[in-house]
């Protein structure tokens, strides 16, 4: 489950903004306390760049998110409890692809470690899908490729990135005691329900539209986090890394996704835009209070 509670202690939030054309909305909370939680399809690929069939260094991951509900977790303030998210409607992804820099049999701390992919730091990409855009079908392994994915991904409007700009940027995976979570065959081979690990991220804003997102302290430096700069960030979360059977047919092979996952992420926002947590799903994807796996 996700640590819903925990965000809400802490005021964290994330915002979509109030305004816009969209066909949804995130219900406000009070201060900085989290009104809502949105809930996730997602499907995570492993591109083998050293052939090796484990997940070491200079290998690539890469997630597809599509979020299918806002839930009002806040008394009181007048919007529906739930809130569904379909092609019916406007539609909210994302695209994550980052690459392993350490892995669990180089990493000191027996974890995995990852940076964006690309060049200028995007580690992330949201993106609002018009009224009858293309359908994601995450759950399905959206089309069991890549490039599919990608494609049905990024056909509406582009809306933040996230990725790493300075120090404090930060994502790692804690692997769960007796899984072999860096061997992508095994994984895909475990339900939907079994832990392989958890992943924690602290991140920039990079691109931020119309959204002024604030800096927020992470709180767990030197447990969780480095905080090789002033310990200062704009984007929190964490996630459940869970098996991949289900979303792929046939035989598993290195094209088709392997895990999937339940992440949360928060950035901090002021009144008066709408306040929310956001939910995302991806391997690596997520952040800053979860607790490693027992």
């Amino acid at each position: 489950m996700k640590q819903t509670a925990l965000y809400a202690a802490l005021g964290l939030a994330l915002a979509l903004g109030t305004g816009t054309a969209s066909a949804f909305s995130l219900p406000a909370g009070s201060g900085l306390i989290a009104g809502a939680n949105m809930e996730d399809d997602n499907a995570d690929f492993w591109v083998d760049v050293n052939q090796s069939g484990l997940i070491d260094v200079g290998d690539r991951l890469v997630a597809f998110l599509d979020f299918s509900k806002i839930q009002d977790i806040y008394a009181g303030n007048g919007f529906t409890p739930d809130q569904a998210l379909t092609q019916a409607n406007d539609d909210l992804v994302a695209i994550s692809d980052i690459t392993v820099i350490a892995s669990l049999g180089t990493d000191p701390a027996g974890r995995i470690r990852f940076a964006p992919t690309a060049a200028d730091g995007t580690a992330v990409r949201f993106f609002v899908s018009p009224p009858g855009g293309v359908d994601l079908q995450v759950s399905a392994g959206c089309g069991g490729s890549i490039a599919t994915c990608t494609a049905a991904a990024s056909d509406g409007t582009a809306w933040i990135t996230m990725g790493f700009a300075d120090a404090d940027d930060e994502w790692f995976f804690d692997p769960a005691a007796g899984v072999p979570a860096n061997i992508p065959a095994a994984v895909a081979a475990l339900g939907g329900t079994t832990k392989v690990g958890t992943v924690n991220f602290a991140m920039s804003v990079l691109n931020e539209g119309t959204i002024d997102f604030k800096d927020q302290a992470i709180t767990s430096c030197g447990v969780f986090f480095q905080c090789a700069g002033n310990g200062i960030t704009e984007a929190v979360g964490s996630a459940d890394i869970l098996g991949g059977l289900g979303l792929y047919t046939g035989a598993w092979d290195p094209s088709k996704p392997f895990a999937r996952s339940d992440t949360d992420v928060a950035v901090n926002v002021p009144e008066p835009a709408t306040l929310a947590l956001l939910g995302m799903g991806l391997l690596g994807m997520g952040a800053s209070m979860r607790r490693r796996s027992k």
